[in-house]
């Protein structure tokens, strides 16, 4: 895995435009980005921006508990699907980890990003070796090592200037 850590959130477009070029040469095209807000991500305006856990919402909910287990996955890739080509921003993601849908978050958006560019906004923290979400000993929480990240770029918005 490769951690880039961005203390200027005027860097974040330069970076992130910089990762999409080298992300074509790899079997997924997938970047995380942990630490950066709403605001700083509008900075990527030549990017579609897909709320997820909205998205999902109204297909999932129609669905019986065992069928939204079955085709959480193939949903999430319609909703992507739907956008044009090119890269997508996802945003509002937390849905993907309801402990119901059985889902493992990064190996689907592994999955899905064979298809297309993803650049994740990542809902949880990323400590400079693992990513997680939520809090040990919650239903929802998932916790990714280095080896599980690997080949995934992440972008770490560690403050304004501020040494972390």
């Amino acid at each position: 895995m490769t951690c880039f850590r961005v203390t200027h959130e005027e860097q974040l477009p330069s970076i992130i435009n910089e990762q999409i070029d080298k992300l074509a040469l790899q079997s997924h095209q997938m970047l995380i980005v942990v630490g950066a807000n709403t605001e700083q991500l509008t900075l990527l305006d030549n990017i579609p921006r897909l709320a997820i856990s909205e998205l999902l919402c109204e297909k999932l909910l129609p669905l019986a508990s065992q069928r939204r287990v079955d085709e959480v996955e193939a949903l999430t890739a319609d909703v992507i699907a739907s956008q044009a080509t090119g890269s997508v921003l996802l945003e509002r993601i937390h849905l993907l980890f309801e402990p119901s849908l059985q889902l493992d978050v990064l190996r689907c958006l592994k999955a899905l990003s064979k298809q297309r560019t993803l650049i994740i906004d990542w809902p949880g923290v990323y400590n400079g070796a693992a990513l997680s979400f939520s809090m040990p000993g919650k239903p929802d929480y998932f916790n990714y090592s280095e080896t599980e990240l690997s080949s995934v770029p992440v972008l770490w918005l560690t403050g304004n200037g501020e040494q972390a």
